[in-house]
């Protein structure tokens, strides 16, 4: 027995308070892209941007496309952080659509944590989006411990 039967409620709205925290995230950094004169120093991105030879960083073409590029970002980070905070407290009641949610962002933030080795080395931004990976695995600990503990009832009456 992995979580004892008390838990379980527990651990369902820790994840849900997780997943909307990390919701939140991304809706502030989204909009911060979007806003943002600058969006490329936002979480120490300023070392990406001092790789850019200084020509191109005063090049209006270059700045449009930049600032075109971010904003997209940023209202694609937004959106999933409103899709994040809609989708976890929707589904708070409903383990199946909760462990959908998870298993889909999990297969998903793999592929962000790839390009974001490149893409945020070396930054602040880099050390956080470490941490919440850790914090992401507790919550996948918590739900799946949860999750079992719920349907091992109906798996023994099912025997």
């Amino acid at each position: 027995m992995l979580i004892p039967d008390s838990a379980v409620p527990w651990c369902r709205a820790a994840v849900v308070l997780l997943l909307c925290a990390i919701g939140l995230m991304d809706m502030g950094a989204g909009a911060w892209l979007m806003l943002s004169s600058s969006p490329w120093t936002q979480n120490g991105f300023e070392h990406v941007w001092a790789a850019i030879p200084s020509v191109s960083q005063n090049d209006p073409a270059v700045l449009t496309l930049l600032s075109a590029a971010f904003g997209r970002m940023g209202a694609f980070s937004f959106n999933a952080g409103a899709v994040t905070i809609t989708w976890s407290l929707m589904a708070r009641r409903d383990m199946r659509w909760l462990t959908a949610l998870l298993v889909l962002y999990s297969v998903t933030g793999i592929a962000f944590f790839n390009f974001d080795r490149t893409y945020l080395s070396g930054t602040r931004y880099a050390e956080l989006k470490s941490v919440i990976s850790v914090v992401w695995v507790v919550g996948l600990v918590l739900h799946f411990g949860a999750l079992r503990r719920v349907s091992e009832p109906a798996r023994l009456s099912a025997g």
